[in-house]
Formats: C-alpha cells, sequence, structure tokens
C-alpha cells in the first residue's frame, strides 16, 4: 500500500470518526433546498443549488430564510472548513490509523506477537485476501506494516483495551504466537472474556501448560514447534553413531539433547552459559558446559571434534545470526565431515547456511506448513 494510499485511508477514518457534524450539516442543507423548491418562484434546480449552497441570494423574505441564509455560512466555515484545516495542520499519525484499520475488522484472525512465525500467518492472510488484525508490543517489529496502513495495534496485548481494539470481540480466531508463558494464559483468558467462540491458537512449552489452556473455558488448542523440529532431527539422527554437540538454552535445545542422550543413548554435550547442569545429573551420557561458545576455540576446548559427527546450532535470537553463520563456516572449513544442523527461521538465510553445507531445521515456514494441517476446518489459514 502506498504513502498516498494510507493518506487517504487516514483522512477517511478521520471523516468517519468526525461524522455527526457532517451529516447535521447535509440534513440543514436538505431542509433548506426543500423549503425553496416549494416558496422559490424560479424552480430551476441550478439556481436552487446556488440559493442553499450560499452562491446566490433568495428573494423570499421569511425569517426562515434569513435564518438559512445566516446559519449555513457559518456551518460551513466551522464544519467543512474548520474539519478541512484541521486535516491538514494535523500530523499524519500512521500508528493511530493502523490501530483505526484494526477496530474496523470483523469475523477476522488476530495475530498476538509479529516475529518470524507470526509474520509467516499474516504474509498467507495477506496473499489470500482475509481480515486480520496484528497486536505487537515492539513497534519496530511492524513499522512497515504501519507505514502501508495494515490493522495493526501497537501495545501490551494483556491490556484489556488492545484486546478490545483489535476486534477480539468479532474475531474468528486468534493465533497466540508470543513466547511467555505468563503472558499467552493472560491473554487466552482476556480473549475468552470477550469472546466465548473464536477458535484459540497458542504455542505453549510443556506438556501440563497445554493440557490447562484445553480445558474449559479456554478451549485453546496448543502447539509446539520445538515438537515438530524434533520430528526431522528423528529423522536425521536414524543409525547416526558418535558424539553430539547441542548449543542452546530453549526448549527446541533441552528437547533434541533428552531425546538423542536418553533415547538414542549417544554421548551428547549441551552448551549454553544459563543452562541448569543439575537437571541432568542424573544422566550419564548428558554433559553440560556452561560456556557461551559462539567461537570453535571455544568449543575446541571442552571436547574432540574428531569424536563428533553431528553439531545442532539451537540459537534463535537475531542477534546470534552471525554467531551462527560464523561457526558453521568454520566447520565446513576444518570439519568437512561434520554434520552441522543450524537453526533459521528464515529461508532466505537459511540459503547462505547451505552454501557452507549446512542443514538448516525450525524454519518459520515449516512451522506454519506444520500449524495449516493442525487448524480447525473453518480457519483462515487451513491447507486448502
Amino acid at each position: 500500500m502506498s504513502k498516498f494510499r494510507s493518506l487517504l485511508i487516514d483522512l477517511k477514518l478521520k471523516i468517519k470518526h468526525n461524522k455527526w457534524p457532517f451529516i447535521i450539516c447535509i440534513i440543514f442543507w436538505a431542509i433548506g433546498f426543500v423549503y425553496y423548491i416549494s416558496f422559490e418562484t424560479d424552480e430551476n434546480i441550478w439556481h436552487l443549488i446556488a440559493i442553499t449552497t450560499g452562491i446566490r441570494s433568495s428573494n423570499i423574505v421569511s425569517d426562515f430564510s434569513g435564518f438559512y441564509q445566516l446559519m449555513w455560512p457559518i456551518l460551513i466555515e466551522v464544519i467543512v472548513i474548520g474539519f478541512i484545516f484541521g486535516a491538514l495542520i494535523e500530523k499524519f499519525n500512521p500508528v493511530l490509523t493502523s490501530k483505526l484499520m484494526a477496530e474496523k475488522q470483523r469475523n477476522h484472525s488476530v495475530i498476538i506477537g509479529y516475529h518470524h512465525f507470526g509474520r509467516r500467518i499474516v504474509e498467507y492472510l495477506q496473499d489470500h485476501h482475509k481480515p486480520y488484525t496484528v497486536i505487537e508490543e515492539n513497534e519496530e517489529k511492524v513499522d512497515l506494516l504501519i507505514s502501508e496502513g495494515e490493522p495493526v495495534i501497537v501495545g501490551d496485548p494483556t491490556d484489556l483495551s488492545n484486546l478490545e481494539s483489535a476486534g477480539v470481540k468479532f474475531a474468528k480466531e486468534v493465533f497466540l504466537v508470543v513466547n511467555d508463558v505468563r503472558e499467552i494464559i493472560v491473554v487466552c483468558e482476556k480473549v475468552r472474556g470477550l469472546n466465548s467462540k473464536c477458535s484459540i491458537y497458542t504455542r505453549i512449552l510443556g506438556e501440563g501448560y497445554s493440557e490447562y489452556l484445553s480445558r474449559e473455558p479456554f478451549n485453546a488448542l496448543s502447539f509446539s514447534t520445538s515438537k515438530w523440529a524434533l520430528e526431522s532431527v528423528r529423522e536425521w539422527t536414524i543409525g547416526e553413531r558418535g558424539k553430539v554437540i547441542v548449543l542452546g538454552r530453549d526448549s527446541l535445545a533441552q528437547r533434541i539433547t533428552e531425546y538423542l542422550g536418553r533415547e538414542q543413548q549417544r554421548e551428547t554435550f549441551l552448551i549454553d552459559p544459563i543452562i541448569d547442569a543439575s537437571f541432568y545429573d542424573d544422566d550419564e551420557k548428558i554433559t553440560i558446559f556452561s560456556d557461551n561458545a559462539t567461537i570453535l576455540n571455544a568449543i575446541e576446548e571442552h571436547i574432540d571434534l574428531n569424536t563428533v559427527s553431528q553439531i545442532f546450532i539451537c540459537w534463535k535470537e537475531e542477534s546470534e545470526f552471525s554467531d551462527s553463520l560464523n561457526l558453521t563456516l568454520h566447520f565446513h572449513q576444518k570439519y568437512p565431515n561434520l554434520k552441522v544442523y543450524t537453526r533459521i527461521f528464515d529461508e532466505e538465510l537459511g540459503a547462505i547456511m547451505k552454501k557452507f553445507g549446512a542443514t538448516i531445521f525450525s524454519t518459520s515456514q515449516y512451522a506454519f506448513n506444520k500449524l495449516q494441517k493442525h487448524v480447525y476446518p473453518d480457519s483462515a489459514i487451513k491447507e486448502k
């Protein structure tokens, strides 16, 4: 959507929110037109329009005609000209425009959280011309949507007023794809308070939370992107031997570590500065190194990489992409037989990793495709 179109939308929304003064002005003109068409001797339509719009004076001498001729210029000056000058002087506010667009949505999808995964949902809805609104606390993440006049609410999704502005009451479904468990539970509760019938899809960490949210009154359909990613890991590790390294700290890194160490009984090393090593004290096959191992030398200090067959880089922050790229390159150069699996959400960035012999996983597109199979048949993103 162009900047000019966004300005037109902004002007249209301002007119809509100030419609009653214009309606009063039109009603007053219509009364005057009916009066003059009844009593004016010259019944030429253009003559009557000229009189009622103040271009010409009427020959009728009456209290109403005098009142009309006095009030009409005042209404035009105060309502019409005043609005035009006010709209021109008032600074264009794209955030407000996006909010007003969001408030207009009906029978739509609400996406709460706009990162890689939320972006995939929005792109699909846009491509298929489906109505939606986005709620995102970080304005920088949605600045492009806002600049295009798309329906966006910038603010805390746990704030009831933001959920109301996003039209949750009239939504057909809500996709809750934030990473904070507390926030997910709070938002689910407030969504159900506004809308008891809409479908709720929520990414969740931990089976206990998933079971809790699936019950009344939430009836949320939970899913785990890390669980889906683990399906690929299972395929890649069939028949593999040798030691394994996992770099990362989130649920996916822990799922991979526990699967390889406990189920496959392979010697597995989990490296991260904030992992609680005591959690794996009873696992003979799992070793924890509390280290920020973002360079090759740091990893080599802990493990002989010649004994390692696979390494999973599970970092997920955009700021960590350069470290992932750097490590992948060095592994490719020094240990060409080592199989490297790198977590990348963006397929475009993943193409760079593939040039260095890495296999990418947990992409947002893969997770979105899995979600399409997971949602209810009436969902706007259901795979056709």
